[in-house]
């Protein structure tokens, strides 16, 4: 079923707000874990503390849109665990401001592409989505590398733009250069806005 909706969602015809309502789509958030986002939090082992006050922000739009993007689909949440077998509670500090609920799959990875380890890539195919939505952290890094990975299984790919972080400090650069990369693979670039229900919706 994997690019089952391209009509609908083909470069010049996409309609993200028919695609959400549809209900074939399920929402992929990356690696919104405290050690890569919040601002208050420094890691045990070094003490270096990653978070900014723009990956704060993101974290709570990601918040937001999830929970309004439930409504509609499914929700993996993919973290980032030093083992495979680490639970999210303990892995990277746990969530920042995302909330899971009981409806969520959980995915934990020990590499920067979600489809490279771990249990996402069967999840995935479970689902079986027409549409893969993406969020999370980093941008130029595991966003960039899970989404390139979808695209190559033949899935088709949007990534909310206003959804996605950086903790690198030159985040004005390195947001803008990942999603020049994503559009030219055909992932379909939207804003967070363009999802239905949400009081930005328009």
């Amino acid at each position: 079923m994997a690019g089952k909706l391209s009509n609908l969602l083909g470069l010049q015809q996409h309609n993200f707000k028919e695609a959400v309502q549809s209900g074939d789509c399920v929402h992929v958030t990356i690696d919104v874990q405290r050690l890569y986002c919040d601002p208050n939090y420094s890691n045990p082992e070094t003490g270096e503390i990653r978070g900014t006050k723009h990956t704060d922000d993101v974290a709570q739009r990601i918040a937001v849109v999830s929970t309004q993007l439930r409504e509609f689909m499914p929700t993996i949440i993919v973290y980032f665990a030093q083992k495979p077998n680490e639970g999210l509670a303990h892995a990277g500090g746990g969530l920042h401001h995302l909330k899971e609920t009981k409806s969520d799959i959980l995915c934990a990875k020990t590499t920067n592409s979600a489809m490279n380890s771990g249990t996402f890539q069967q999840e995935l195919k479970k689902l079986n989505p027409g549409l893969v939505i993406v969020s999370g952290f980093n941008a130029s890094a595991c966003v960039l590398d899970t989404t390139l990975h979808l695209r190559k299984n033949d899935y088709d790919v949007s990534v909310i733009k206003d959804c996605i972080g950086a903790d690198c400090g030159y985040q004005d650069r390195a947001i803008p250069r990942s999603l020049n990369i994503m559009r030219y693979r055909q992932v379909k670039v939207v804003s967070s806005n363009q999802i239905p229900n949400t009081p930005a919706f328009n």
